[in-house]
């Protein structure tokens, strides 16, 4: 239930917050993302349902991956001011996004059309 609350706030971008009751907790949802994260388990389920999808011809490797996070702007703040690099690569998202890509990429084989 866990893994599917988390994927529930992954697909449809809705805040931890506003997680439907029938899952756990947001905190729990959250806490075990960042466990997972910093384990590489998150890495290890990301991989296999890309496989599992894959073997099932679930995938279309040929659509673009889009990263849905976003950063809203502080009142005040100046409009110039770059972001900062560690930060924005860090977290679940971009290890995500480099696991998509790379089995998009190089781990199957070119399928005929």
């Amino acid at each position: 239930m866990v893994l599917e609350g988390i994927l529930w706030v992954l697909r449809s971008g809705a805040r931890w917050r506003d997680l439907p009751k029938e899952y756990p907790s947001a905190s729990t949802c959250w806490r075990r993302l960042q466990e997972w994260e910093e384990r590489d388990v998150w890495l290890r389920i990301w991989r296999s349902l890309l496989g599992q999808l894959d073997a099932q011809g679930k995938l279309n490797w040929e659509e673009v991956f889009l990263d849905g996070s976003f950063a809203s702007a502080k009142k005040g703040g100046s409009a110039w001011v770059k972001p900062n690099v560690a930060r924005v690569q860090s977290g679940w998202w971009w290890q995500t996004a480099k696991v998509f890509l790379w089995e998009a990429s190089f781990a199957r084989p070119v399928r005929p059309k």
